[in-house]
């Protein structure tokens, strides 16, 4: 019996799609749908949980060198604040403001790792996305409220 069943599936996926009724047509196609998302979501989970790891390590290294400033809520906060300057119409000075606080690459590292944990996206990347690398009236602003704040504090992590 358990070879009939075996052979059930093996011609399910191995028979001409013009012999298919409607209904396996539909069947595969969603297994193909569910297969492809799955995978999708797999490669996502292992990149992130990469680029966490990476960040972790980098933090160990920097915090040798440079003690954190602020207690991990602070981080948190800076996050949320970063998170929502940069959410429906960008707040330059607010984003120039929270990078003013931070005094050291291990605070950059730890609101890195802190905007990844809490929004699941890359801190690099939106600011990016949200703010002008050559805005007519502003010029480069990630220049401006992010980079210029953290090198005027000795930061060397630039985005």
């Amino acid at each position: 019996m358990a070879v009939k069943k075996k052979n059930v599936i093996v011609n399910f996926f191995t028979k001409d799609w013009d012999k298919r009724d409607i209904i396996e047509k539909l069947g595969l196609a969603g297994f193909y749908v569910i297969a492809t998302y799955g995978t999708y979501q797999g490669i996502k989970y292992i990149i992130a949980w990469n680029k966490a790891r990476k960040i972790k390590e980098e933090i160990a290294t920097a915090e040798s060198i440079d003690p954190p400033t602020y207690t991990p809520i602070q981080y948190d906060i800076y996050a949320q604040g970063l998170h929502t300057a940069m959410e429906w119409a960008d707040d330059e000075e607010a984003i120039r403001t929270i990078n003013k606080q931070l005094l050291n690459n291990t605070d950059v590292l730890k609101v890195i790792e802190s905007y990844q944990n809490l929004f699941d996206s890359d801190l690099a990347t939106d600011y990016n996305t949200d703010l002008d690398r050559d805005d007519f009236w502003n010029g480069d602003e990630i220049e401006k409220y992010v980079n210029k704040p953290l090198r005027a504090n000795g930061v060397t992590i630039q985005f």
